[in-house]
């Protein structure tokens, strides 16, 4: 069984990580080669675009970070964690439920929901 604290924060980290060359690297140890991604507002296919994607969110809301909130849960190779996106010392912005399927302990896919999205805070 995939650990799902152990996903969820490592995915977390990854978000938080400013540095594009380091952010990669993250994302090439714990993404699989073919990994997807989708949310409401984005969809990313292999590790290039899920990079370029987590970058453009890191320069549109350059002072936010992104936290785990909740616990982890899963089965099997099925993780769902909850996050949020605030600046330091303040209420979030957004909240919001992922879903990842895991291969060989690592993301093959993330299915994100946004719980919490005041207007305007997240472009369509």
């Amino acid at each position: 069984m995939t650990d799902p604290r152990q996903i969820a924060d490592a995915y977390i980290d990854i978000w938080n990580t400013a540095d594009p060359a380091g952010r990669q690297a993250k994302i090439a140890a714990l993404w699989t080669e073919d990994a997807q991604f989708a949310d409401p507002v984005a969809q990313a296919a292999g590790r290039a675009e899920i990079a370029a994607l987590i970058g453009t969110v890191r320069d549109t809301y350059p002072d936010m970070t992104f936290a785990v909130t909740g616990t982890p849960d899963g089965f099997g190779e099925m993780v769902r964690f909850g996050w949020s996106m605030a600046a330091p010392g303040t209420a979030p912005v957004v909240r919001g439920t992922d879903i990842a399927t895991c291969r060989d302990g690592r993301i093959a896919t993330v299915t994100g929901f946004f719980d919490l999205v005041p207007q305007g805070a997240v472009p369509a």
